[in-house]
C-alpha cells in the first residue's frame, strides 16, 4: 500500500471514528446531562493522557512542565467548556445542523490568527475565506429557515473550537505537543470535575455500554 493510500485509510477511519463519537454524543444528551458526559469522557482521557506522558522520554514529571503553563491551562479548561456546547447542540440543534456550522471553524480561525498570533492573511485567503462563508449560509439557506433558539449554541462552539486552535497554535511555539496533549486532558479533566458531580445521574446498564465506547472513541 503506497503511502498516499495509506493516508486515506488513516482519514477514513477517522472520519468514520468521528461520526461514531458525535452519534453517540447526540445519543447520550439526548438522556444525561452534557456536563456528566463530558466529565466521565474526560476521567478516560485524562487517565490516557497520563500514561502517555508517563512513556515519554522524560517521564511524567517533565511532561508536565510548560513554559506557558496559564495557557496550557486555558487550553484544557476551554476544549472541555466547547465538548460540553457541542453535546448539547448535537442533542437540541442536531447533528446536520451543527455540522454545518462547524464547517465554519477554520475560517474562524484564519480571522483570529491575525490578532492573536499576528500572522498576515492575504487577499487570497481573504477571498477564501468569504467564498467558505458563502457555501455555508447555502448550505443553512436562512431565507427558508425558521430561527431556533438552539442554533446559538453550535455558532458558541465553534468560535470557541476556533479559539482552542489559535491557542494550540501559540502554545506550541514554547512547549512541547506532549505537554500540550498532557494539559488538555488533565486541565480539562480538572476543571470539569469540580461541576460534574453536581450534575450525576443515574446510568441504565445499556447506556453505560454506549459511554464506554464513546470514551473509546475519544482516545
Amino acid at each position: 500500500m503506497t503511502s498516499r493510500s495509506t493516508g486515506l485509510l488513516f482519514a477514513l477511519v477517522a472520519v468514520s471514528i468521528f461520526s461514531i463519537q458525535d452519534g453517540i454524543s447526540k445519543h447520550l444528551g439526548t438522556v444525561y446531562p452534557p456536563i456528566f458526559i463530558t466529565m466521565i469522557r474526560y476521567w478516560a482521557f485524562a487517565g490516557f493522557a497520563m500514561f502517555l506522558a508517563s512513556r515519554t522520554t522524560g517521564g511524567l514529571r517533565q511532561t508536565a512542565v510548560a513554559n506557558r503553563l496559564w495557557l496550557q491551562i486555558c487550553r484544557g479548561v476551554l476544549l472541555a467548556t466547547q465538548i460540553v456546547i457541542s453535546i448539547y447542540a448535537f442533542s437540541r440543534a442536531g447533528l446536520a445542523q451543527t455540522h454545518t456550522i462547524f464547517a465554519a471553524a477554520p475560517l474562524v480561525v484564519a480571522c483570529l490568527s491575525v490578532p492573536i498570533l499576528g500572522e498576515r492573511v492575504g487577499w487570497r485567503r481573504w477571498t477564501a475565506i468569504g467564498v467558505g462563508l458563502t457555501g455555508i449560509l447555502v448550505i443553512i439557506n436562512p431565507l427558508h429557515a425558521t430561527f431556533d433558539v438552539n442554533i446559538i449554541f453550535p455558532i458558541i462552539g465553534t468560535v470557541m473550537f476556533a479559539f482552542y486552535s489559535v491557542l494550540t497554535r501559540l502554545g506550541s511555539r514554547n512547549d512541547s505537543a506532549d505537554t500540550a496533549f498532557f494539559y488538555t486532558g488533565v486541565a480539562g479533566a480538572v476543571a470539569i470535575t469540580i461541576i460534574g458531580p453536581f450534575y450525576w445521574t443515574h446510568i441504565t446498564l445499556f447506556d453505560w455500554y454506549w459511554m464506554i465506547l464513546h470514551c473509546i472513541t475519544y482516545l
